[in-house]
């Protein structure tokens, strides 16, 4: 069991009894220090009393496999988003029971950074719908690119793009990007990143992870008179009245990695 993957502790009655050589890694703590340890201590204390309130429920031997995602919080002090399954074993006519544990601090990452954008997204299309009710239309599009850059960790430039009647995308908002050459942008609907991804069926937002696998960027660098900083970008469409009012990108130096698009 030394050499398996996943971090496992055999416990007697709470206390751990052996530790395998990923539990060493995943908790920071030595063979020694974490033997005869209660495991419980391993958890985060919110954590750990609701762990604990659903064990007290369950006596004697369980036949299931219990799955849990918690928090464990190793000796440095650090927490980990740790999946945790637990196995119920007799042994010399005593119950022991199995934990195997597996780090999820990546998948947890990128859960709240999809949850993240979900709200931005309800939150533009919140005020989408009265986009063309504000005096100043220019403030609105500054809110919009402020508040969706802000609520995504990986972004750090962006800009909020409109189409005129000649099917022309113009920059009308934008950060992180040269102001005199963003003032004079503009660029055909076909050659956006949004209708290229999507072949021109714009309904959603899409999150595009390497944007050179999608098209050349000569084009931008040309306009932008620069090397194009970005390797990948979050592109959402402004819709009114069901018509292609504009579209919102919030880019990234880096590639995302995320795995879907919003629906």
């Amino acid at each position: 069991m030394n050499h398996v993957p996943a971090a496992l502790l055999v416990l007697d009655q709470g206390k751990i009894t052996y530790a395998n050589k990923s539990a060493i890694q995943l908790t920071g703590y030595k063979r020694d220090e974490l033997e005869h340890m209660d495991w419980i201590d391993l958890l985060d204390f919110e954590d750990a009393v609701a762990l604990e309130n659903k064990m007290k429920k369950m006596t004697g031997i369980s036949e299931d496999v219990r799955e849990y995602t918690v928090r464990m919080i190793n000796k440095q002090k650090k927490p980990i988003w740790t999946k945790l399954v637990v196995t119920d074993l007799k042994f010399e006519s005593r119950v022991v029971r199995l934990l195997s544990g597996y780090d999820v601090s990546s998948q947890k990452q990128y859960e709240s950074q999809l949850g993240k954008l979900i709200r931005m997204k309800e939150d533009m299309l919140l005020l989408t719908q009265s986009i063309l009710g504000i005096d100043d239309i220019g403030i609105l599009y500054d809110i919009i690119l402020d508040g969706a850059i802000d609520s995504v960790d990986m972004a750090d430039r962006g800009s909020v793009l409109i189409l005129d009647e000649n099917g022309m995308l113009h920059a009308r908002a934008f950060r992180g990007y040269d102001h005199d050459l963003m003032d004079n942008f503009s660029i055909p609907l076909e050659e956006t990143f949004l209708y290229l991804k999507t072949d021109g069926q714009i309904r959603s937002t899409e999150i595009i992870n390497d944007i050179s696998r999608l098209t050349d960027v000569k084009y931008y660098e040309t306009q932008l008179n620069e090397v194009f900083p970005a390797m990948s970008t979050i592109a959402t469409p402004i819709y009114n009245n069901g018509k292609l009012y504009g579209m919102v990108y919030l880019d990234s130096p880096i590639k995302m990695h995320l795995k879907k698009k919003i629906i």
